[in-house]
């Protein structure tokens, strides 16, 4: 090391000026807060209430639908809506439950393999949920309230964690294994 090259900048470092620093920026709640939760309970109600093939409801696909990044609302200024599209949002299991009952009202008087087909749901995991709503009337007229009428009729709500928690199902597409 040079100690006359050390000394120097040490001096030059004296003579600059240090930085004015500004007031701390608080944080505050942004004004359109309240709008935007109110914008994304009703988006997600609309998807809920969807007659057609059940699509899922995530956090990204209800803040994507109201016009919104998910990943720019911070959690000072959005607490209410980050609140909003976490309680809208459906865990996996409450999603397959509305495809499985939706395939069994749209195709009343299909085969059971053919209706589990259509329902897109892993097929173990669709033989497990054909059993748990087994005893579901396919009389009732299917409108848009009907799937979550018979969601709360059963229980389910959207973080549902399904018929058996604790079982393990073999991992579909590409994770598949035979069983040796």
């Amino acid at each position: 090391l040079d100690l006359e090259a050390v000394t120097l900048l040490r001096r030059k470092l004296q003579q600059l000026k240090p930085r004015p620093v500004g007031p701390a920026r608080v944080p505050h709640k942004s004004e359109k807060d309240g709008e935007r939760a109110r914008s994304i309970r009703a988006t997600a109600a609309a998807l809920y209430a969807s007659v057609g093939k059940p699509e899922k409801v995530t956090i990204n696909r209800l803040a994507k639908d109201t016009g919104w990044n998910p990943t720019a609302l911070s959690q000072y200024a959005f607490p209410e809506t980050l609140q909003a599209l976490e309680e809208c949002a459906e865990s996996n299991w409450h999603f397959y439950a509305r495809r499985i009952l939706w395939a069994k009202l749209a195709h009343k008087h299909a085969a059971i393999s053919i209706a589990r087909a259509r329902s897109g749901v892993e097929y173990h995991r669709s033989l497990v949920l054909m059993d748990f709503f087994q005893d579901v009337d396919l009389s009732v007229s299917y409108d848009a309230d009907t799937i979550t009428r018979l969601l709360a009729e059963h229980g389910i709500q959207r973080d549902w964690p399904g018929p058996c928690p604790a079982r393990e199902f073999p991992p579909a597409g590409r994770k598949y294994y035979t069983k040796s």
